[in-house]
């Protein structure tokens, strides 16, 4: 996930994307509540990636493996042998399959090929994975059996494009340390962790609802510049942990008097 190397002397900036459009999203928002954001996604995958481009800079784009298909019946096709049965039916995607548009073209919200496509030929980009259905690890009525289906089905439609995925980034976060056996299975060496505080302890969705604003205001806190291991990696596991340390954020005038002062050009960062 970004840079692997471990025995690192000097800081590492580690950028990972939540590519997922409005799978995502439909859990807690509708689709015409998020649809505008959603389509500014066809201009600013290019605009990243030109500025990435600029700057050489290396960054991992965790996608939804839903993304990597052209339509519905491709996606069809492609289902995994088992799905999830969480309590809360809700949460699952895959009951909204048969109403989703026949292309990419048609349905630009659920689907993306051409804009994983520009992501995957730009060197320096590495697609990674957030499971094929953004499946969530800690729900109730989640699986080991029905989470390694949904990776094994995203691994395979990233295969037929010529990728393979090596780094995840678990959904909502909901860290599960039983399913890094799945992700060794499934040649996964680098994911995504949880960051070493009580407000970023994985949690399903009953239970973040008491947690909300915790990781919203990451953004605001100042940084936090101790030294520590941003990566770790447990020999057992044959994975690298690329512990989360900020979230990105849009601008906000509304947040604009909680937000740290500008760190001034030069000074240094760790």
């Amino acid at each position: 996930m970004g840079s692997r190397a471990t025995g690192l002397t000097t800081g590492v900036l580690t950028i990972s994307l939540d590519f997922e459009l409005f799978w995502g999203m439909r859990d807690h928002r509708t689709l015409d509540a998020c649809r505008e954001n959603l389509l500014g996604v066809r201009r600013a995958v290019p605009e990243i990636l030109r500025v990435f481009k600029a700057h050489e800079i290396h960054a991992t784009w965790a996608t939804v493996g839903f993304l990597f298909f052209g339509g519905r019946g491709e996606l069809e096709a492609g289902l995994p042998a088992r799905l999830p049965e969480y309590e809360n039916r809700e949460l699952d995607p895959y009951r909204e399959v048969g109403a989703l548009g026949d292309s990419e073209e048609a349905d630009p919200l659920h689907f993306a090929p051409s804009l994983l496509k520009q992501v995957a030929e730009q060197p320096g980009q590495e697609i990674g994975t957030h499971t094929m259905s953004h499946y969530y690890c800690l729900e109730p009525g989640q699986t080991i059996e029905a989470f390694r289906a949904d990776l094994l089905a995203a691994a395979k439609v990233a295969e037929r494009q010529g990728i393979a995925l090596k780094s995840l980034v678990f959904p909502r976060n909901q860290f599960n340390e039983r399913y890094l056996s799945v992700c060794r299975e499934m040649g996964i060496t680098a994911y995504r962790g949880n960051q070493a505080s009580w407000v970023y302890e994985p949690r399903n969705q009953g239970e973040r609802a008491c947690f909300g604003g915790g990781s919203a205001l990451d953004g605001l806190n100042e940084p936090d510049r101790a030294p520590r291991a941003r990566h770790a990696e447990d020999p057992a596991r044959r994975a690298v942990r690329c512990a989360g340390r900020r979230f990105l954020r849009p601008w906000s005038l509304r947040l604009a008097p909680l937000d740290p002062p500008a760190v001034e050009a030069g000074s240094a960062m760790t």
